[in-house]
């Protein structure tokens, strides 16, 4: 036991103490004062809007209004000194900072839970990336059953992406679920060369997401990936994989939300329908 410490390179030694380093007694205290500050800025807010007539949470008696200012302006600097901002808490102006965050809460509390909000949609874009760069790997390498276990595993992390779609509003982190998206869709199609059947119920299961959610154009997407392998079957004399592309494309027509989704669909299934009565 007395010989572990020194097998320990020094470097990973001095990593393992900062990782698990237990909070302190003056980083709580510092904690403890940046809330106080910020519930002091909030009690500023609170005469602010008296003053000005526009109280916040005027039905409530004046020391009620306080207290909520006061926890609402406290919350407000922990995220505003901790999430927001990178602050030195040895500063003076850190807690000056932590006072104007009380005063401010609303929008601090707003920006904060969006900030976190994109963290989540940036961690589901990231997964569905390397779930595409996992399947295009083995559809190039792998047998049907490991592109067949790889198409399972892809469908979970788009659809989970989608999903988040109308809840977020940052413009670039909706195009980046919009192209991770597009992305899968086009591994999933190339994916069905080897492995038609899952790659079929998949596609399908991100087009009904797709209109879910009311993106058209990564619905869409997923119709012609539909209609192509369908083609492709109908030209390789493959007429179940047709039939199970008319399918997908019949259910996506019939829960279309959107007018140009709905459109692709039945223009998609006509088109499959004359090549098959070549």
């Amino acid at each position: 036991m007395g010989s572990l410490p020194g097998a320990k390179p020094q470097p990973e030694q001095v990593n393992s103490t900062e990782s698990q380093a237990p909070i302190t007694k003056s980083q709580v205290e510092q904690a403890l004062w940046v809330a106080f500050c910020g519930a002091l800025g909030g009690g500023i807010f609170w005469l602010l809007s008296k003053w000005s007539g526009t109280a916040t949470f005027a039905y409530w008696k004046w020391y009620g209004q306080i207290v909520a200012l006061g926890f609402l302006g406290g919350i407000a600097a922990l995220f505003g000194v901790y999430l927001l901002t990178a602050s030195n808490l040895n500063a003076v102006k850190t807690y000056i900072f932590a006072i104007v965050c009380g005063v401010v809460w609303q929008p601090i509390i707003n920006t904060a839970i969006k900030s976190y909000s994109n963290v989540g949609v940036t961690r589901q874009v990231a997964q569905v990336s390397n779930q595409t760069d996992q399947l295009n790997n083995t559809a190039d390498h792998g047998t049907q059953e490991q592109i067949q276990s790889a198409v399972k595993a892809t469908v979970p992390a788009v659809t989970q992406a989608l999903k988040q779609f109308p809840d977020v509003q940052d413009a670039d982190k909706k195009q980046a679920i919009v192209d991770s998206s597009d992305k899968a869709l086009v591994a999933l199609q190339a994916a069905a060369v080897k492995a038609p059947d899952s790659s079929i119920q998949a596609i399908k299961e991100v087009g009904i997401a797709a209109n879910e959610s009311n993106h058209a154009d990564v619905g869409i997407h997923a119709i012609h990936s539909l209609r192509e392998i369908g083609m492709a079957g109908a030209r390789s004399n493959h007429p179940e994989v047709t039939k199970a592309t008319v399918e997908s494309l019949k259910i996506l027509a019939l829960s279309g939300k959107d007018p140009a989704l709905k459109g692709a669909a039945v223009a998609s299934l006509k088109e499959l329908e004359a090549e098959t009565n070549k």
